[in-house]
Parts: structure tokens; sequence; C-alpha cells
């Protein structure tokens, strides 16, 4: 596999998916600085056909934006390199991931994550038919629930706060007790 992240490397995305994950797994991957659209709307399809990459990590912004500009442009490019697409920093409406797999046959594996966490805590499998719009399920030693301002668990469909627990989490501010006492519970 040939693995591409467009995160900036200034963004903890970037430190996690473009740098240390892929140096740490030993990937093959593109690193690339400049913006999608320059010198031409077809930059980054350009670059998928010249490395063959068959990862592509990307924001659903920037899938949305990509897709409004129509077919005829990614049509241009060899792109059958690419096995999927995956991305983060926002929900991937449904919609969305449907009409990436009929246009361009992609299929999109949805992850979540948190600034606090870099990497990720949850990711859509490929595996399930339906993964788009939730945040998937939680990856080895990470627990995730829903609960309710006085710290209860809420049952599935209802709402409430996300808390997410295992050893990637920020446990508390770095020398600052009195702030890490307000913010975090005594269970994590």
């Amino acid at each position: 596999d040939v693995y591409w992240c467009t995160a900036d490397v200034g963004w903890i995305t970037g430190h996690s998916y473009v740098v240390y994950g892929p140096l740490a797994n030993g990937a093959t991957q593109v690193l690339y600085e400049g913006t999608p659209d320059t010198p031409h709307p077809g930059r980054w399809w350009e670059i998928i056909q010249k490395y063959g990459v068959s990862i592509f990590y990307t924001a659903p912004t920037a899938i949305r934006s990509f897709m409004k500009l129509g077919r005829e442009i990614p049509k241009s490019f060899d792109l059958s390199s690419l096995r999927y697409v995956s991305g983060g920093g926002a929900a991937m409406p449904q919609a969305v991931a449907e009409r990436l797999k009929a246009s361009y046959g992609l299929d999109y594996v949805e992850g979540y994550g948190l600034t606090e966490t870099s990497p990720a805590v949850s990711i859509n499998p490929m595996y399930l038919e339906e993964y788009n719009g939730s945040i998937g399920l939680p990856l080895p030693s990470t627990l995730i629930s829903i609960r309710d301002d006085d710290n209860n668990e809420l049952q599935p469909g209802e709402i409430g706060e996300l808390c997410v627990k295992g050893p990637q989490v920020m446990h508390g501010y770095w020398q600052r007790p009195d702030e890490t006492a307000l913010a975090f519970t005594p269970d994590g």
C-alpha cells in the first residue's frame, strides 16, 4: 500500500497521521505541502495517480468540495490504485459516502479522534455495511460511552456527552492539579 494523509503537518492530525504513525509502521507514504487545487483543481488526483496511492486519508470537507466540482476532473486521472478513502475531523454524511461509492467506486472508512488523544479512538471497519455518520467501534484498550450530566451511562439512541477512556486519552493538565480536579472525574 501507498498511504497519503492530506493533513498539514502543523496540525495534530499531521503529527499523528503524516509523520509518527506511518513512520512507526514502516508505511510507504506521500508527503505533500500545498493546497488541493494548485496549480489546478485535479492536483490531488494527479498525485494519487503518479504515486499509486491506495489509502487516501482526508477531511470529509475536502471530499464534499471535490464532489462539487463534478466527476470530470477525477475521471481524467487513473485512480485504480485507490482501495479506500478514510478521514476524520467531521462526520461523513451517509449521502456523501454513498455518492463517493457510486461515482468513484470508493469506500469511505470513518474514524473518530480528538486533539487531546492524537490518534483515532474509534473507526468503522470496512466489513460493516452501515458505517458512515457514526464514530464506529472503539479501538483496542479504548472504552467509549455516552453519559448524562451526572456521569450515568446512557442507552443506545439517547443523547448525552461522549466519554472516551483509554491509555491515549489525556488524564490531566500538566502541572495544573487544580484545573485537573475541576475537569476530570476520579474514575477517568
